[in-house]
């Protein structure tokens, strides 16, 4: 049961831009509206909204869709260019077939029918809600999730009657001609529906970084549009799967895991859980996860299995699991195996889903067959993709012309491609030597010296580091204005300070505090001209400096960051405005590790 109360507690937070054009319309829905609202800007036309859009920063936007100047699926259109992510919501007082569907296509999330009630606008702001809920976890995969449930619902609604959205829907989950070019050196991929629409999708997701990637064939319970709109439904599982494992850097990603959530997911939605389900719905096919830094191939299959020419040219079968994904007679927590592969450059793999295998033809009008197509790719491998392709398609034309009176049985999906050189890519570490943020203090100085000298052995950059890390401490503890003991009232010295080795190559010590727009005063004209001078001018600034002795802490100054400076190979430093009196200080050296002659390796180069 959805508690008003509840999204209240979260919407009141949100800033809403509101687009309605007729008075007496907004008038009304603007006294619903500021029940959930707090900060509710209005616009009175599509062209008004847009231009506050751009002058402002907004968490929702609720539009009517008939206006003048600039109509709203035209302004949402707009606002969707701008910002991929921002929830939008259409009014409209027609439930038009034309008009939801160009709203699908621009990423509306939800959709109100005049007269507006409670109801209505409780159901749809609950997800908006729940997607702002949970955001400090994870602001963009749990958007993306939300907004794939939102899609999902929209799917599940509205497109089985409709074979010419589902058509178009279908069309654009495909991926592009050539996206496999990223990753493979020669490929091809054949997609035929059955009908308009078909029951087959194949999908290729670009992970974590460019050398990684997920392919799925998948065939799907039917065809045209009953097996069209189970396709909507994996699709948008999919773009789920996808944003966990884009937000998650250390998963290991597993084909099985992949399929055991599919398989969950989708007998929840269907309410396929029981064998006493009304509907039965779910897919055979394979999910693969190729790796170029590693060079490997993972691979797991439902009732579907994956064939490949190693590198000595000898022809293997990978058997898939003898398990489907998603029907109800599939046991929810189902655990699925995969199969990992250490491939090599011209290693070269095949995949289909049972259309192409099952079409009846020939003399005797039996089906094509697994051993028929294997025998296919063992005598014509060494061809390129597009030649085998044709190759292919060609055996089965001939196939099926025996008995021209027989219908396709079903939609046919053949992928194939081989494997390139392994990525050069040399991955980046980092060693972590000091992190902290919060009161610093003598002791918290003594604690930074101590985790500095267990963790560089190397003498001279543990002096370096030390004395750069030593006067940072001091500039926080002289300067920070940054908050106040609630007992005494007096300023605390809080700030941040942390210290870094990058790729064992040169040490990052970092440090940020609040300072008073005074003290910057102080400060800045210190960093200007360290930054204007060479290491001879700032070597020889320094003992000028020493001599004077009139650039200390207590006189406004800094001789230490000279001193940091001479010892630094670089120097960064930025203050941002807080507000008239304070201003966000951070200062940032670099030091270089430097390689000494018949070193055979530094020491106090760790690796994490």
């Amino acid at each position: 049961m959805i508690r008003i109360e509840e999204i209240i507690k979260y919407s009141q937070k949100l800033k809403l831009l509101y687009v309605e054009d007729n008075k007496e319309a907004r008038e009304t829905t603007f006294m619903i509206l500021e029940e959930f609202f707090d900060d509710i800007t209005i616009a009175i036309d599509g062209k008004d909204g847009i231009e506050k859009f751009r002058n402002d920063k907004f968490d929702l936007v609720i539009t009517d869709i008939n206006m003048p100047n600039m109509n709203g699926l035209d302004m949402a259109q707009a606002i969707r260019d701008i910002d991929q992510s921002i929830p939008i919501v259409i009014i409209s007082a027609h439930n038009e077939e034309n008009i939801f569907l160009r709203s699908i296509q621009i990423g509306v999330n939800g959709y109100l029918l005049k007269p507006i009630n409670i109801d209505q606008l409780v159901n749809v702001l609950f997800q908006i809600v729940q997607k702002y809920k949970y955001i400090q976890q994870s602001k963009e995969a749990q958007k993306i999730a939300n907004d794939s449930r939102k899609e999902l619902e929209e799917i599940h609604n509205r497109t089985r009657d409709s074979i010419k959205y589902a058509s178009l829907i279908q069309g654009a989950l495909i991926p592009q001609k050539g996206v496999m070019n990223r990753y493979f050196k020669d490929h091809f991929v054949t997609w035929i529906p059955k009908d308009t629409v078909g029951g087959d999708i194949w999908l290729l997701e670009h992970l974590r970084h460019e050398d990684e990637c997920l392919i799925m064939f998948i065939d799907c319970t039917g065809h045209g549009v009953p097996g069209a709109f189970v396709t909507m439904i994996v699709k948008a599982v999919e773009r789920e799967i996808i944003s966990k494992i884009n937000n998650d850097l250390t998963m290991d990603v597993s084909p099985a895991w992949v399929m055991s959530y599919f398989n969950k997911t989708i007998k929840q939605l269907l309410r396929q859980e029981t064998t006493n389900s009304v509907s039965n719905v779910g897919w055979d096919g394979g999910i693969i996860y190729y790796n170029r830094r590693e060079q490997i191939v993972k691979f797991a299959g439902a009732e579907t299995p994956l064939f490949y020419i190693d590198s000595n040219q000898e022809f293997h079968t990978i058997k898939g699991n003898r398990y489907s994904v998603g029907y109800k007679k599939c046991a929810i927590d189902y655990e699925y195996k995969e199969t990992i592969i250490q491939v090599e450059e011209g290693m070269k793999f095949y995949c289909t889903t049972d259309g192409y295998l099952d079409q009846n033809g020939g003399e005797k009008d039996f089906p094509f067959g697994k051993k028929r197509f294997c025998n296919i790719i063992k005598k014509n491998h060494t061809k390129p993709m597009t030649e085998l392709q044709t190759i292919l398609q060609a055996e089965m034309a001939k196939w099926e012309s025996f008995n021209p009176d027989n219908d396709r049985n079903d939609d046919m999906t053949l992928i194939a491609f081989e494997i390139g050189a392994k990525s050069n890519y040399i991955e980046h570490t980092t060693q972590e030597i000091i992190k902290y943020d919060g009161v610093i203090t003598q002791n918290v100085i003594g604690v930074c010296m101590d985790n500095i000298e267990s963790k560089i052995s190397n003498m001279r950059l543990m002096g370096i580091i030390s004395t750069i890390t030593i006067e940072y401490c001091q500039n926080i503890m002289n300067y920070s204005k940054g908050a106040r003991d609630t007992d005494t009232d007096n300023i605390i010295s809080s700030g941040e300070i942390e210290v870094q080795n990058i790729n064992n190559e040169y040490y990052e010590i970092m440090a940020t505090n609040i300072v008073s727009t005074k003290d910057k005063a102080k400060i800045e004209p210190k960093l200007i001209e360290i930054q204007s001078l060479d290491k001879a001018g700032i070597k020889k600034r320094y003992k000028e400096l020493r001599r004077s002795g009139e650039n200390t802490h207590n006189n406004g100054g800094g001789i230490g960051m000279y001193e940091v400076a001479k010892i630094s190979d670089n120097i960064e430093y930025k203050f941002k405005n807080i507000n008239k009196d304070k201003y966000s200080f951070t200062i940032k050296s670099i030091v270089k590790i430097k390689k000494e002659k018949n070193e055979q390796k530094t020491k106090d180069l760790l690796y994490v």
